[in-house]
This record gives structure tokens, C-alpha cells and sequence, in this order.
């Protein structure tokens, strides 16, 4: 929505060309390695391949990225081109079918589409066209949607090779957050090493730009600083380092008190709080759980009783049975009120933990 001024020209041409198009809202990312675009046919053809394999059960976690991320980064450029009109066709319509929950359809759409981009790159070799370049980074945030996530790198990586050679400087915030889209797909597939190395790129570019700037960085800067920090806090953690993975998340929270109050604080709160709880810190986790529930309140009050449910839980291992109790039904007779199926669970869940 943020994005939503910025694409407005572009939504409406898109329009004329299917009934249903909204613009995709995507977070996946990229390391700044050169790879041809000659070469994308047959590195998305082997990838095909290993991402079916590779992404089973991962799709919760794509669904949270998607959430937290911005969208695409280029506008609209016309062109009188048929192919280039076919290619907008195909993506436009693989886009509506994803809106519509209809993941196969928009598959093949993007498969017509990928082929559409592929024969022109195999024609004039390195992307040259701004046109080309706006529609494979539209491929990328589709194959992201589609769990296709080593396609969708290798589409994140030709776009910033086009984007170098239409001349914008690699540590440019565009390429930046591409970077960044590369490194959390990474993260994704469990590739801890490629993963690393994107998250701290992104770092080291915002780091720099600090520099140059004199601390005056832009607030879209700074989330992808703070987007960066957190994707190491989170990478370090599933390593089994919660140490660098605390180190991490207390600089994504510096980062996020500074330029934004908004819903983001409550996420790293909490995500903090379970690194805490993973050390055996209670306390601390059930400091950083409170923090969360007021952020909360203040920004996403529907949402509250999530993090309230794990502060119950904290309390049943801290050995406050009662108050865990206490919180527990509260919390299941609002629950109930809102017909929130998901917490109920979750509180049966710990319920029965607590049963003798």
C-alpha cells in the first residue's frame, strides 16, 4: 500500500489488459554475484527441479516474508513492442490468479512468460531494455509467490545485472533491496552461507551510505538495515547461535526505534523473546513478551492476545501456574468472542502441557 502512488500509472495501463490486477507485495532477495542473463534458461531449468524438492513446508515462512516486505522497485516504461505486450499479458494474468488463490494457473502463465523473456535474452544477450528489466523482476516476485524460489534468484540476479547496465550504481537502495530479497530466500532454502553474505551486504551498503550521508538516511534505508539485522538474528538462531542471534535483534530494534512506533517493534520483541527463551532466560524473555503486548496494543490491538498467549506460557515455566491460569482464561473467552480459531488451538495446546 505504502507503493501504492508509485505504481498508480502503472496499475492503470496494466488494467487495460486484464480485469484483475493488483501489484504484487514481495520480500525475497538477492546477492550482487554476476550472472549473464544468457544463461537464465538453464539455470531456471535446473532449478525448477530443486526448488520442488527443496520447498516442502515452507510456505508459512514465505507467507511472513510476503507480509514484511516492499513491493517491486521499478515503474511502468511503454512500449510499442507485441512480444513486450504478450509478456505483460502473461504476467498480468498470473498475477490475478495468484490473487485468486489459483497458484497452477498462474504457474503457467508465468511459464509462458519466462519463456517470453528467455527467448529475447537469448537473442540480445544481457538485458538492455528498461522494459525487460521492470518485467523479470515482476517474473521474480511471481516465482516467489509460487514457492519457485531458486527461479526467483536467479530472475532477482539478471535484474540487477540489468540495472548495472542501464548504469545504477550497485550500492544503489534499489539493488540494495534486491540484495536483500535474495539473502531471505536464502534463508528460505537453509542456505545459512549464501544467506550470511546477502544480509551483511545489505548491511555494509546502508552502513556506508550512513557514512556518506552524515546519519541522514532515508526511512526506507533504514528498514532495510533493520530487515537485514533481523534476517541475521533469525539466521543465527535456526544455526543454533542464539548469542550473534541476540547481538542482531538488538540491532534491528535500535534501528526500528528510531525511525518507526510501528507494528515491526512488537514482531522483534517477540522474536527476541523466543531467542531468550531458547538460552533459558526466562526473565528476559518475559520482559521482551510485555514489551511486545504494548506495542501491540498501541498498533495491531487485534493481534494483542497472540503475544499475551506466550507470556502465559513463560509464566507455566517460570512456575506461576496461577497467573498462567489466570491469563490462559482470559484469554480464551476473548478468543472465543472473536472467533479466533488459531489461538484456541494454541492455548489447548499449552493447556495440556500444564495438565498432571
Amino acid at each position: 500500500l505504502s507503493y501504492y502512488n508509485e505504481y498508480k500509472s502503472y496499475l492503470s495501463t496494466m488494467a487495460k489488459v486484464v480485469n484483475v490486477l493488483r501489484q504484487s507485495v514481495i520480500i525475497t532477495t538477492a546477492s550482487c554475484r554476476r550472472y549473464p542473463s544468457i544463461t537464465l534458461r538453464s539455470h531456471c531449468q535446473a532449478a525448477r527441479g530443486r526448488s520442488t524438492r527443496q520447498n516442502h513446508g515452507k510456505s508459512s515462512y514465505t507467507n511472513y516474508i510476503l507480509l514484511g516486505s516492499s513491493g517491486g522497485i521499478l515503474g511502468y516504461f511503454s512500449s510499442d513492442s507485441q512480444q513486450i505486450g504478450r509478456i505483460k499479458k502473461e504476467i498480468g494474468t498470473a498475477t490475478m490468479h495468484l490473487h485468486q488463490s489459483e497458484p497452477q494457473l498462474a504457474a503457467k502463465n508465468f511459464n509462458a512468460a519466462l519463456e517470453l523473456v528467455q527467448n529475447d535474452l537469448d537473442n540480445r544477450g544481457r538485458t538492455s531494455q528498461k522494459e525487460i528489466i521492470f518485467l523479470i523482476d515482476q517474473l521474480g516476485n511471481i516465482a516467489l509467490q509460487l514457492e519457485r524460489y531458486s527461479e526467483a534468484i536467479e530472475l532477482y540476479k539478471v535484474t540487477i545485472e540489468g540495472l548495472v547496465a542501464q548504469g545504477m550504481c550497485r550500492s544503489d537502495r534499489v539493488i540494495t533491496e534486491l540484495a536483500l530479497k535474495i539473502a531471505q530466500i536464502y534463508a528460505i532454502l537453509g542456505d545459512i552461507t549464501n544467506a550470511e553474505l546477502g544480509f551483511m551486504t545489505c548491511i555494509a551498503v546502508t552502513n556506508n551510505q550512513f557514512a556518506k550521508s552524515e546519519g541522514d538516511l532515508s526511512a526506507k534505508e533504514m528498514e532495510i538495515f533493520e530487515l537485514a539485522c533481523e534476517g541475521l538474528g533469525k539466521l543465527y538462531l535456526s544455526a543454533g547461535q542464539p548469542k550473534e542471534a541476540i547481538k542482531w535483534y538488538n540491532h534491528a530494534i535500535s534501528c526500528t526505534e528510531k525511525y518507526s512506533e510501528g507494528p515491526r517493534l512488537a514482531v522483534l520483541y517477540r522474536e527476541t523473546a523466543a531467542v531468550y527463551e531458547s538460552m533459558g532466560q526466562l526473565d528476559e524473555a518475559l520482559k521482551m513478551i510485555k514489551l511486545s503486548e504494548e506495542k501491540a496494543a498501541t498498533h495491531t490491538p487485534l493481534y494483542t492476545q497472540r503475544f499475551s498467549v506466550k507470556r502465559a506460557h513463560l509464566y507455566a515455566r517460570l512456575g506461576k501456574q496461577d497467573e498462567a491460569l489466570r491469563l490462559y482464561e482470559e484469554l480464551v473467552k476473548l478468543s472465543k468472542e472473536r472467533f479466533d480459531e488459531e489461538v484456541l488451538n494454541e492455548i489447548e495446546l499449552h493447556l495440556n502441557k500444564l495438565s498432571p
